[in-house]
């Protein structure tokens, strides 16, 4: 299945990614220069950092830091269906 997805703000995306998850081939199209909006309401890590120099941040990756499918979100559940 091929997805168009020009939708923004939390529920239209949040839908896309479940499809990506099981499987669908996704194509997401933001705005140019700031993408969806939801990107963005994590918390400031350097704001907090410079707070408190205790502050551990980490980061999880399924794919790398780098190559072709860096950017994408991995769950155990999405390699499973792309797997077989």
């Amino acid at each position: 299945m091929r997805v168009l997805d020009l939708s923004r703000v939390l529920a239209g995306p949040l839908r896309s990614m479940i499809l990506d998850d099981l499987g669908a081939d996704v194509i997401k199209v933001e705005r140019p220069g700031s993408g969806d909006e939801t990107r963005h309401w994590g918390p400031d890590y350097p704001r907090l950092s410079r707070a408190n120099s205790g502050l551990v941040f980490y980061s999880i990756t399924g794919n790398g830091t780098d190559g072709p499918d860096f950017r994408r979100a991995e769950y155990d559940f999405a390699v499973q269906a792309r797997s077989g």
